[in-house]
């Protein structure tokens, strides 16, 4: 139950504010309104071209995602001109209001999408636009609406409801909102009595005048605080960038909320509007400069906070290590750009769980502190902090504060601060708290209602201090009790959403192809003389992939439409990657050349035209092609299959790798839950699956390649698998081919091996993290579904056993199986979610444990395929480590384009003594951040790396 609530149930309060609102607006006359419709918007220069007809109460004007123009023209009465008037105009759905006698800057916007709160300020929602004194004769505005269904609710349609001018009292305005303040100070105080007495005697002194009835209640907003917290409020509109509705609606949404939010700002002198996300902000630079030069002004006064440092609210599950590195580099680059000024916060209080390197990226990026509410919504254990220091897998440390409201649409109410005081556990340690207040998603950010109700709490009797602030001035201050409170150490785990690391597979894919892809082509230039670096084409592109991240489109979780939109975009960035990949490296030659895109050594193999090759290709370099006739049986390993083309035995270092089962797919009842697209039932596991049993199996003997073709038939679906050696891997292959028809049903892949432990290992953004494989307590249990990066491990008995994947993140690691998820077939918001055709490749791979670097490299050659070109010569090692444990993801042209960047991570835990050695020249070489600053002299020949630890080289 919401704060609000509270207020809803007491009858008295409701009856007494409807009464109250009748008093305060007199209509005094109403708009001619016409209409033109449209399937998608029309622009502002265009839509004079359109026709227009009538519009009456009660006709409907859209469907779900349908866009239309409003013309509306209103003569003032004389006698009302210098009076209070205001405009309460209705469309049914969000709208920008232009005053078509002036500039293309808007003057207003409406919005029916609502927080609880908006249904009981002076006038419902943001269905208000102000009218300057005096007002002039005639008014003549324009609306350009769209209709994206009611808040959160894909139905209805646009329906047109009023368009009045009414005059308003600006007394009896006051008086609601000191009685509506007061009524929830009431309620906050279990219905006080007192407080109820001292209401009604305010309403029977407002039929005196309004001001009689200000008087009654004014004692209290100057009263004796609650002393024990002090609460910073900020306006907020948490705008996702497609969810519910495109993403051409979302840079709509965009310019409706600030545009109502720099009206905010023009009435209210101490009001502080946030707002997170770069690219949201250039959505508007692109589309209303006018608007934009408005809201540069707010931000250079300071009452418009610009937060967050990445360029988008990305995902942090699925993304690789260096796309967040890029999210901040590229988000900083913006605001400085900008702004002047770079952002101290990591903004994501919406996110589905928290990476455990994410301190170490976030500090090296020079970002200190972090904010979220999502770990609120744990299922099944209460996360046990609000305020607190993060650590993370490297040890690194970033200050965190999680609204102890636990919403970023908090109704800014005494309900609020009560429930801000009642939920914080660090309140006898810290006497400071963060409220996030308004309604996001298109509603527009805070209404009239919260901020002024935020202003009557400054001093208001018995309960805690609110002030309007800015979120980093709270760091700042919090920063002084950091010392007091508790740490928490590891990855912050969402027990909600798992179904994310797997829902929309396509976008996945694409998602790493892309990340690898950009990283490989910025390697390949990096090669050449950085004055022939193509950083404008490449970062585009980054900006482009980073925007895909975001956390409703990623995880998988919009409507249809974004994921057609984005299948075709990422289907152009592959397309302009591949380019550029031709570009560097195609000759007039003949010749054949494998480049290896991986950091790491690999024996290549390919069949050309019907012929067999095969290179040993140096890490981050190529070598020519040689056509090989005849390939060694593999002696490393033994494979053997039974009649159905399981797999009945894996023998590697003389010992036997199968215990019950090595791919056992299963196909498991998904059943649709509330949050569909992002949730897995936690006890998916109890019920039986269907084991699917082979409809065909056929050998494989090609080249250096040994095993089975094996097809499979379930229901709707089909699928092929080629269950392949070959004859110099260790690793077992699964290049899996899906028809995919089903509907709320998940297909998994399950082993069962002879290696198993308490722990699994896991791949994360540039690290790794040790998670529990026991199921007995509630945190154990809760992480039934776990999210990894390239690579998994199960170790004991000096032995491990990994399972590598191409393009999956779902896994699930308990009583003796690893549990790949990969597929599901969620029916919200996307009713095809994932039908389709899907192709991807995981892996099983034995090793020693005293050999984990093996698991690295397989996992890295896995995703990071050989690029085929025509050339006359070898490109020799670009960089070369001399650990194993060692991964160069990243060489690139230096963000102040003067040298290269090679940065380095450690992949397994361990700390490591090692050195590098570039092919390019340089003069000087600097270890610096993530962001390339604090460049410090280093010895490439003796580097020591700390478990988990990502350096940065700058080569001068």
């Amino acid at each position: 139950m919401e704060p609000v609530d509270i207020l809803i149930q007491d009858t008295e309060t409701m009856k007494a504010l409807d009464e109250l609102r009748s008093r305060i607006f007199t209509k005094v006359a109403s708009f001619d309104v016409l209409y033109a419709p449209s399937k998608e918007p029309v622009s502002y220069i265009d839509h004079e071209r359109l026709e227009y007809r009538k519009i009456y109460k009660g006709m409907t004007w859209a469907s779900l995602y349908d866009a239309a123009w409003f013309k509306l023209d209103v003569d003032i009465p004389e006698e009302v001109r210098n009076k209070d008037l205001i405009a309460h105009i209705d469309i049914g759905g969000e709208g920008l209001v232009y005053d078509r006698e002036k500039t293309i800057d808007p003057i207003g916007a409406v919005t029916l999408n609502t927080s609880k709160i908006d249904y009981y300020q002076a006038l419902v929602a943001k269905t208000y636009v102000d009218i300057p004194i005096p007002c002039p004769s005639h008014l003549s505005w324009d609306i350009d609406a769209g209709y994206n269904g009611y808040y959160n609710k894909l139905c209805g349609h646009g329906i047109f409801k009023k368009a009045d001018i009414l005059i308003q009292d600006k007394e009896g305005k006051d008086f609601f909102y000191d009685y509506l303040t007061i009524s929830c100070l009431m309620c906050a105080q279990n219905y006080d009595e007192g407080l109820r007495k001292l209401l009604r005697e305010s309403i029977k002194a407002s039929y005196i005048s309004f001001s009689e009835g200000r008087a009654v209640l004014a004692p209290l907003f100057n009263g004796t605080l609650d002393e024990s917290l002090t609460i910073t409020a900020v306006g907020h509109s948490h705008l996702d960038l497609a969810w519910l509705w495109p993403v051409r609606e979302t840079k709509r949404k965009a310019q409706r909320t600030f545009t109502f939010q720099l009206r905010n700002i023009g009435k209210y002198d101490s009001y502080i509007y946030g707002a997170s996300q770069p690219q949201q902000f250039e959505f508007i630079k692109q589309n209303n400069k006018e608007l934009y030069k408005r809201i540069k002004e707010k931000v250079l006064s300071g009452n418009l906070e610009t937060q967050g440092a990445m360029w988008v609210e990305a995902d942090n599950n699925v993304p690789s290590g260096e796309a967040l590195i890029r999210q901040i580099i590229i988000g900083q680059r913006f605001w400085r750009d900008e702004f002047g000024k770079t952002q101290k916060i990591c903004w994501l209080p919406d996110v589905f769980g928290y990476n455990g390197n994410l301190p170490q990226i976030l500090k090296k990026c020079e970002v200190p502190y972090f904010l979220t509410i999502k770990l609120s919504w744990n299922e099944h254990n209460h996360f046990p902090s609000r305020s607190f220091v993060w650590r993370g897998v490297d040890s690194s440390e970033i200050l965190v504060h999680m609204p102890p409201a636990e919403t970023y649409n908090a109704a800014a109410s005494p309900l609020c601060a009560k429930a801000t005081k009642d939920n914080y556990p660090e309140l006898n340690l810290c006497d400071k708290a963060l409220m996030l207040y308004g309604i996001g998603d298109g509603g527009g950010g805070p209404s009239e209602v919260q901020i002024e109700m935020g202003l009557r709490q400054k001093s208001l009797a018995n309960s805690p201090k609110v002030k309007f602030g800015r979120a980093e001035d709270f760091f700042l201050e919090l920063e002084n009790d950091r010392a007091k409170l508790p740490t928490y150490s590891g990855e912050l785990y969402l027990e909600k959403h798992q179904g994310t690391y797997t829902t929309q597979a396509f976008n996945k894919k694409a998602n790493r192809r892309c990340e690898l892809g950009l990283q490989c082509v910025e390697a390949l230039y990096a090669r050449n003389d950085i004055s022939s670096y193509p950083y404008d084409e490449i970062n585009e592109l980054w900006k482009r992939v980073l925007f895909l991240q975001f956390h409703d489109i990623l995880p998988g979780s919009s409507i249809h439409r974004v994921y057609e939109e984005s299948r075709v975009e990422y289907e152009e960035i592959l397309k302009q990657i591949n380019e550029l990949e031709n570009r560097v490296l195609e000759s007039s030659s003949k010749e054949k050349y494998a480049y290896n895109p991986s950091p790491f050594e690999r024996e290549y193999d390919i069949k050309l035209d019907g012929k067999w090759y095969s290179a040993i290709l140096p890490p981050l370099g190529s070598s020519k092609l040689i056509e090989k006739a005849s390939f060694d049986e593999n002696s490393n390993i033994s494979v053997s299959f039974n009649e159905d083309g399981s797999i009945s035995s894996f023998k590697a270092f003389d010992k036997e790798f199968k215990k019950g089962f090595l791919n056992k797919l299963c196909v498991y009842d998904d059943p649709k839950l509330h949050y569909n697209a992002w949730d897995i039932d936690w006890e998916y596991y109890k019920k039986t699956p269907i084991v699917l049993k082979a409809d065909s199996v056929k050998d494989i003997n090609d080249g250096p390649v040994r095993g089975k073709r094996i097809s499979y038939k379930f229901s709707k679906s089909e699928i092929t698998q080629d269950v392949v050696t070959n004859s110099h891997s260790n690793a077992i292959y699964f290049h899996t081919k899906v028809s995919w028809h089903e509907e709320d049903k998940m297909l998994r892949a399950e082993f069962e091996p002879a290696v198993f432990s308490d722990e699994v290992l896991c791949d994360i953004q540039d690290g790794v993290i040790k998670r529990t494989t026991k199921n007995e307590t509630l945190i154990e249990k809760a992480q039934f579904e776990i999210c990894f990066q390239k690579w998994a491990s199960v170790n004991s008995d000096g032995f491990a056993f990994a399972l590598l994947n191409d393009s999956k993140y779902g896994l699930r690691a308990k009583d003796g199986v690893l549990s790949l998820n990969l597929l599901r077939s969620p029916t919200y918001p996307d009713m095809s979610a994932d039908r389709g055709m899907h192709e991807f490749t995981y892996a099983i791979l034995p090793c020693r444990d005293d050999n984990m670097g093996q698991i690295v490299k397989y996992a890295h050659n896995l995703n990071r395929l050989p690029i085929i070109y025509n050339s006359q010569d070898s490109l020799e090692s670009l960089v070369y480590i001399s650990s194993d444990t060692l991964v160069c993801d990243t060489v690139k042209l230096s963000e102040d384009k003067k040298g290269r960047v090679v940065r380095v991570y450690e992949a397994i835990g361990q700390s490591v003594k090692a050195s590098i050695e570039v092919s390019f020249k340089y003069d000087k070489v600097f270890e610096c951040n993530l962001i390339e600053n604090d460049r410090k002299a280093v010895d490439l020949s003796n580097l020591t790396f700390g478990p988990c630890e990502i350096k940065t080289f700058y080569f001068e």
